[in-house]
């Protein structure tokens, strides 16, 4: 039950997607994160301790303290999105760059 519940949340947002066209949207996102939480209560009935790296990521608290993830505190105002040595800006569509 795990396991085919985490290949279709990685389907959902595998970047095959994009070359059928098929957008991400939090929602979907959402729904498969969900979809992977029931599946952990069935496997663990009892729950995971309150350690596992799983239940932290699920649960949206893992501590990331000691890691280059703590101190990234990015202010969407000041941020910039680069791909391809080019500035994707907001106005712009993906095809317009």
């Amino acid at each position: 039950v795990l396991l085919k519940t985490l290949e279709d949340a990685e389907a959902t947002a595998h970047h095959t997607q994009a070359d059928k066209k098929i957008c991400l949207t939090r929602k979907m996102l959402m729904d498969a994160l969900d979809e992977v939480r029931g599946a952990v209560m069935i496997c663990y009935p009892m729950g995971l301790p309150e350690w596992d790296a799983v239940r932290t990521a699920l649960e949206d608290n893992e501590d990331l303290s000691g890691t280059s993830y703590a101190n990234d505190d990015m202010e969407p105002d000041k941020s910039q999105l680069w791909f391809a040595g080019k500035q994707m800006l907001p106005e712009k569509l993906l095809k317009d760059h």
